[in-house]
């Protein structure tokens, strides 16, 4: 025998979509913050340095793009993709 105290059922929507924005809010505050002293040298030849800063800049701009991926599948059920690219 089961006995339902309460039928207060929450949805998981919102909250899924305030991580999946914040997440692109994430990623935007840095390509913001790296995009005057980086990514526009870069762009236009002006920046000259060793390539293991070009490789860091590289890995963490992808990275940050790759969590927003990750939270975008989670909050569209897509849990098989989110999985697929790299974290369980």
């Amino acid at each position: 025998m089961s006995v339902q105290i309460g039928t207060a059922v929450r949805s998981a929507r919102p909250a899924v979509s305030a991580y999946s924005w914040l997440s692109v809010l994430f990623v935007l505050i840095a390509f913001g913050g790296f995009s005057r002293t980086y990514l526009v040298p870069v762009a236009t030849n002006q920046f000259t340095c060793a390539a293991i800063l070009h490789m860091h800049g590289v890995l963490f701009l992808a990275w940050t793009i790759l969590f927003a991926l990750q939270t975008q599948f989670v909050g569209r059920g897509r849990i098989d993709w989110h999985r697929a690219s790299g974290s369980d």
